[in-house]
């Protein structure tokens, strides 16, 4: 249902692109003109209307609110029931996409405040295809919402998921889209940890097989390369459909959709590209004066003057103060500061506390060698299959 909306919307923007370019094709007229006349096909009205009705006709959200309380029924059910309950927990999900979609990030993550991700088995963890396409669309939500700690959270779980199940489905329909996916979850990954490098827990072997499909574009992305953020936000989001439906007399904003995106999220990404170098500063004093640390600033060879320098140290504080989902409902959560330092400004002093250092001092030998024992594994099962072939 939701991928003959989302196949006919770009259908739809394939046509105002050639309107657009004024291509003379009988067969592309008579498309245009069938289109621009029934402008309810496919909707995106129709689509969450019969969406949410399927939500409402099955009550999922009670009976998901009554099983988050008091547990599972052991009340067995008919399978009438069951088929409804289900039909209705998939059109959150599908609810979840859609808005996705069309860009309603904030109406999204909360279509899914029902669902518990804190226990392990799930509804969605049945569907290989629902698992990935609930934790891929939250991820991505989290992204564009500016909650870094929360999305990549959701991609190392995919990840972790996909590496485990990906040879069980060699020889599934659905294996090359798995692949596909897992490409698209690791770019997102990597843009996410560009944008908030710290504290953010991610395992050392998922780390180090990051660097080593992306050690190109994830050089690009530290240096700030709004290129290498705009060709992975690219290549890795949803497809994202317009709200319009119809063609105007100029161009239509049906062809638009992606572009308004990803112009959103580079604006995002403009905003923070001064913040990487003024926290490395930072972390290097305990206390500093203003005027000092404007000084080791330039832009385009000149200084940054004292008063806009003061306006990025408070960008800084905003940018790394984020809603953090701490179990409750995923549009829920504290505010917190993901940042490895906190600094705080007195008249023309800055004063930092480094959590970094302290972070490092108490961190666990016994987890290093684990992590190291789990990435070296695949040698040495090679190493020993070389050895018993001889």
């Amino acid at each position: 249902f939701i991928w003959q909306y989302n196949d006919y919307a770009k259908f739809r923007a394939k046509l105002a692109n050639m309107r657009f370019q004024a291509t003379k094709d009988p067969e592309v007229e008579k498309n245009i003109e069938f289109v621009a006349k029934q402008k309810d096909i496919w909707s995106s009205v129709y689509v969450i209307v019969t969406l949410n009705a399927l939500v409402t006709k099955s009550d999922i959200k009670h009976l998901l609110d009554t099983e988050k309380r008091d547990g599972p029924s052991s009340a067995p059910s008919s399978s009438g029931a069951f088929f409804i309950k289900m039909l209705g927990y998939y059109s959150l999900i599908g609810l979840l996409r859609v808005h996705t979609l069309l860009g309603d990030y904030h109406t999204a993550i909360k279509c899914i405040d029902s669902i518990d991700f804190t226990k392990r088995v799930q509804l969605f963890s049945k569907v290989v295809a629902c698992h990935i396409t609930l934790f891929y669309y939250t991820g991505f939500v989290f992204m564009m919402l500016r909650r870094y700690a929360d999305a990549v959270k959701f991609f190392t779980q995919l990840l972790t998921y996909i590496n485990r199940i990906k040879n069980i489905h060699t020889r599934s329909y659905q294996y090359d889209d798995i692949i596909k996916k897992n490409e698209q979850v690791y770019h997102l990954l990597a843009m996410t940890l560009a944008l908030c490098p710290q504290r953010c827990a991610v395992d050392e072997v998922m780390l180090t097989t990051l660097k080593e499909r992306l050690n190109e574009k994830i050089v690009r992305l530290e240096q700030g390369d709004l290129d290498a953020f705009s060709e992975m936000f690219k290549y890795a989001c949803p497809k994202f459909v317009s709200f319009a439906t119809h063609f105007s007399d100029d161009r239509t904003n049906v062809a638009e959709a992606l572009e308004t995106q990803r112009g959103l999220f580079l604006r995002e990404v403009q905003q923070q590209l001064v913040l990487p170098t003024i926290h490395s500063y930072l972390s290097l004093y305990s206390t500093i004066s203003v005027s000092k640390l404007a000084s080791f600033m330039e832009q385009d060879s000149h200084q940054v003057p004292e008063k806009q320098f003061r306006t990025y140290l408070l960008m800084l504080k905003h940018k790394t103060c984020q809603l953090t989902w701490t179990g409750g409902k995923p549009s829920e959560g504290e505010r917190a500061c993901i940042s490895d330092i906190a600094f705080y400004i007195d008249k023309n002093m800055v004063y930092v506390q480094n959590h970094a250092n302290n972070n490092l001092r108490n961190r666990s030998h016994t987890q290093y060698f684990v992590d190291q024992i789990r990435y070296l594994r695949p040698c040495l099962d090679t190493l020993s299959g070389a050895t018993a072939t001889r």
